[in-house]
């Protein structure tokens, strides 16, 4: 197996001569060569590269990475034959990371990045371009101590030297996608790129590269080729919202669907009904009320009465109150036959952040009517380029608000429960002529293991009395929370 030479530039740099090139067609070059060459890859840059795997480990022959990269930007794009399987986009104006990601209101949102002090995580260094070694090959001599250069028609070939894998590896392992799947040992792996050539026109600007990228350990190696397309560009064209589906008019009736309801919701008193079906199943595997009663100000309450099973406290409803102390609304869980009542997690949510079904913050944008059945929009979550999970997440929020326990806390909307990923499918609006709009969550669930459609309606906007519901009168459980969450004070 070949080993990559990563110490040894200074050693191979004094001995070359760069006007004398032991290579067909050798060649020499100026330093203004070299300054165009340096200049190019120090300049924002676009690659496109064609990896192709030295390996038979996925049913597409080839992989394409879209790079666009500059000193305070970067945009990355990962496509799987004809399929893109993953985006990034990095902005860092102020020399520190964010990444930048859509949210579902069709909004650009910039995230921090931290390192575990919590300390920003600057650009240079970890996120800029793999290329900038490169950069500093900007005398003739110092580039031939890095590659041999040939005459060709259109301009130039530099073939890399052992030295040149030692330049570029340790900053091409970090900058490149990892496509290999296979798992290397943790105390001897590597990565390298070697077989490097860059063509250059006349005047010495690059429009092309090959090389390896190799994975390695104590017990082998394996590989991808890059073939690589290099072209400058002005600036880096970062994530913008993305075009509507439809037109104005088109998206009017949901439009105006959406802002009724959102008005509903923000009266405080609503019931919403949730089902989970399985596809194929006779009957739901879930079928169940949550119930708000947050405009009476001596009982912010919302109870879901489907009672979970606590190993300890019995039968558990869930939901979330709002805890005057807090100054906003937490998890709660009520154990009438334990008499017990307590707040679930730490979280502190507002009416806008989650307390409340976020319908109001569902962009149009994304949805497309549906031409076979009458008043349907449908969200292709599948066909969605920036459906990541964070975005899965505040879909799912969206309808089922952050009080609902299985979308919450359980695990049955994960796609893999290894992973912790989602696997949504689409989100479907239902208007209707005349009442308020359903929804329709499609999606893979490891825990089910079908495909599962969840269904959210809402009704008895400012009707809904949580004290007269037959589930909670039964088992005592207004009382018991008020017993125990006023009485006590927690």
């Amino acid at each position: 197996m070949k080993k990559p030479v990563l110490l040894l530039t200074a050693l191979l740099a004094a001995s070359c001569n760069p006007a004398m090139v032991n290579a067909e067609g050798a060649a020499s070059w100026t330093d203004e060569q070299a300054q165009e060459f340096a200049s190019f890859f120090e300049s924002p840059l676009k690659s496109v590269s064609t990896i192709t795997p030295n390996y038979s480990a996925f049913t597409v022959e080839t992989f394409t990475a879209t790079e666009e990269i500059s000193s305070t930007a970067r945009s990355s794009i990962l496509s799987a034959g004809d399929q893109q399987v993953l985006r990034n986009d990095i902005s860092a104006p102020d020399g520190n990371v964010k990444i930048l990601s859509l949210n579902i209101s069709n909004e650009v949102v910039e995230t921090a990045v931290v390192d575990d002090s919590r300390n920003p995580v600057p650009f240079r260094g970890n996120y800029d371009s793999g290329y900038l070694p490169l950069a500093d090959l900007d005398k003739a001599e110092s580039l031939a101590a890095y590659f041999d250069i040939a005459k060709t028609e259109a301009g130039y070939t530099l073939t890399g030297k052992e030295s040149a894998t030692g330049l570029l590896s340790a900053k091409m392992g970090q900058f490149l996608f990892t496509v290999n799947p296979y798992n290397f040992d943790a105390l001897s792996a590597y990565k390298y790129v070697d077989d490097i050539v860059i063509s250059t026109d006349d005047a010495g600007t690059p429009s092309h590269m090959d090389f390896r990228f190799v994975s390695a350990d104590r017990y082998g190696a394996m590989s991808e080729s890059y073939s690589v397309e290099l072209s400058a560009i002005g600036s880096v064209n970062l994530l913008s919202p993305v075009e509507a589906k439809m037109s104005e008019e088109e998206a009017a009736p949901l439009k105006t669907a959406l802002s009724e309801l959102k008005t509903a919701i923000d009266g405080l008193n609503f019931t919403s009904h949730v089902t989970i079906e399985a596809a194929g199943a006779e009957k739901p595997l879930h079928d169940y009320n949550s119930y708000y009663n947050y405009d009476d100000p001596s009982l912010r309450l919302m109870l879901s009465d489907n009672a979970q099973t606590d190993a300890t406290r019995g039968k558990t409803y869930t939901g979330m109150a709002y805890m005057p102390a807090a100054g906003g609304y937490v998890a709660v869980g009520v154990s009438p036959a334990s008499d017990y009542a307590a707040n679930l997690n730490l979280d502190v949510l507002g009416l806008e952040t989650g307390a409340l079904p976020n319908i109001g913050l569902l962009t149009t944008d994304f949805f497309e009517k549906d031409a076979s059945v009458e008043g349907r929009y449908v969200f292709d979550l599948d066909a969605f380029d920036y459906n990541d999970y964070s975005f899965s997440f505040d879909a799912m929020e969206a309808i089922l608000g952050a009080g609902d326990w299985l979308s919450r806390a359980s695990g049955v909307y994960l796609g893999d429960s290894n992973s912790f990923e989602f696997d949504f499918h689409s989100l479907s609006i239902t208007v209707p002529s005349q009442g308020y709009p359903s929804f329709e969550l499609n999606f893979s669930s490891d825990t089910l293991g079908n495909d599962v459609t969840t269904t959210v309606t809402f009704s008895d906007f400012g009707t809904t009395d949580i004290e007269t519901v037959k589930e909670f009168v039964d088992n005592n459980v207004i009382e018991t929370f008020k017993n125990v969450i006023y009485e006590e004070g927690e």
